[in-house]
């Protein structure tokens, strides 16, 4: 039996500056179809469609893709310590829908939404952290947006060529359940149109990709963003950068502008500070640029409430609502998937959704291990990781993804950092150096 590997010494248990380290004998391609399908089951199109339930055969997809990479490892000995905090949270999980159906029968409860979100959420939780310590969180997640830029560069060409200069015409449509049931255009059935009227300067309508909605597409190129420029050890590409920012723009989302200014902009101060001739002038940089790219923000926010466009009252009201419900029961909330079926409003964030569906038991669940693992980070120095996770928190405001299983897959992410083993009193010499190379790459 082999244990998991790190930096290519055998280890038994894991700590942060394990976790980002791939191991060896694993099938690259079978990871990248699950990163593949973790990014189509999304909130795109394909799993929003009436006509055909692609949302169960793309999940199930994920589940064997996960499930084979796993048979294929099997001997692979896996952390006892990181696998017992991944059983306490399965645990922990399964006991909100349970309250649901002891305290909340007589309100009623979408029994089919609240048993899906179980079983799929569990399975996704144990499985994605498998594939997590086999890959390596930092390669896993450059898997994950070397998908996301690909597909952001195919969709891109065909939205100007279509959608905005009209050289290629619609080659038919789908009937979605996302704001309702309705149907919209498709180019290739890569390009979708869920917003094609007319949005400020955008008169032929936002830019969507394979998502339901211009917000959704910009939370995943700014995911995409992130891990390029703080998580990833590869070398940055301007052009794939260019690329999605551009992208962002086209989704004219004003959460995607303050994450992607903030991504770029604390980049480039970063690189500033590094610089030997700038060292003296760290406090300057960090006063001048921070404040400037806040007010930035605050200015385009500010724009958007001024013309109370887009989705800026409908959040507020999501919100008020989410907290209504939240006071009626805050323990367990309101169950999952309770807004389906009428008992409880709709979300525009994951934070209204956590806290109305599953109360402060979800939001332990859901929010700990990301509080965690910032910790953890500040404390190493990791401030790139710092600024990666804060701007991840603030993409979770955007939209709901609450119950993806890219979403799962990042609490699967945070929890081996959070809970990762501290004991260092078995790493050999050959290690502790590796972890000093890691360290110096990271921040």
């Amino acid at each position: 039996m082999i244990e998991v590997r790190s930096f290519g010494h055998v280890k038994a248990d894991c700590s942060v500056s394990d976790i980002a380290v791939p191991t060896g004998g694993l099938s690259v391609p079978l990871v990248r179809a699950y990163a593949v399908l973790l990014v189509l089951t999304m909130q795109t199109v394909y799993v929003k469609l009436v006509t055909i339930r692609l949302d169960i055969i793309l999940n199930a997809l994920l589940l064997i893709v996960g499930v084979l990479i796993i048979l294929k490892n099997r001997n692979i000995r896996y952390s006892r310590h990181v696998l017992g905090v991944v059983a306490l949270w399965v645990i922990l999980f399964v006991s909100i829908p349970l309250a649901h159906l002891v305290f909340l029968n007589n309100q009623g409860i979408n029994l089919p939404g609240l048993m899906l979100v179980t079983v799929l959420c569990s399975a996704v939780l144990v499985i994605s952290t498998c594939v997590l310590l086999l890959r390596g969180i930092i390669r896993f997640l450059e898997d994950v947006s070397c998908v996301i830029f690909w597909l952001t560069a195919v969709t891109l060409v065909l939205y100007f060529i279509g959608q905005v200069f009209h050289l290629v015409h619609p080659t038919g449509t789908v009937t979605i359940n996302w704001g309702g049931v309705r149907s919209i255009d498709s180019y290739f059935y890569l390009v979708f149109v869920p917003q094609g009227l007319p949005y400020h300067s955008f008169e032929n309508g936002r830019f969507s990709g394979i998502f339901a909605e211009a917000p959704m597409c910009a939370f995943m190129l700014c995911f995409a963003l992130i891990v390029m420029l703080f998580v990833s050890r590869k070398q940055i590409k301007p052009f794939r950068i260019a690329i999605l920012i551009a992208a962002v723009y086209a989704t004219a989302s004003t959460t995607g502008y303050i994450v992607a200014l903030f991504s770029v902009g604390m980049y480039a101060m970063q690189k500033l500070m590094l610089n030997t001739r700038l060292r003296g002038l760290r406090f300057l940089l960090i006063g001048i640029i921070v404040p400037a790219l806040v007010l930035i923000a605050l200015a385009m926010y500010g724009d958007k409430l001024e013309l109370d466009v887009g989705s800026v009252s409908v959040r507020s009201s999501n919100f008020a609502g989410a907290l209504a419900d939240f006071a009626e029961s805050p323990i367990f909330g309101h169950g999952f998937k309770s807004d389906s079926i009428g008992i409880t409003g709709g979300n525009t964030s994951v934070y209204s959704n956590v806290i109305q569906q599953g109360g402060l038991l979800f939001a332990v669940w859901y929010f700990l291990p990301i509080a965690i693992a910032l910790f953890r980070f500040a404390e190493m120095g990791k401030w790139r990781l710092c600024v990666a996770v804060v701007l991840y928190l603030v993409l979770l405001y955007s939209t709901v993804v609450t119950y993806t299983a890219l979403s799962v897959t990042m609490i699967a992410c945070f929890l081996v950092i959070a809970f990762a083993n501290r004991s260092e009193s078995r790493t050999t010499s050959s290690q502790r150096n590796q972890r000093k190379y890691y360290a110096r790459e990271t921040q």
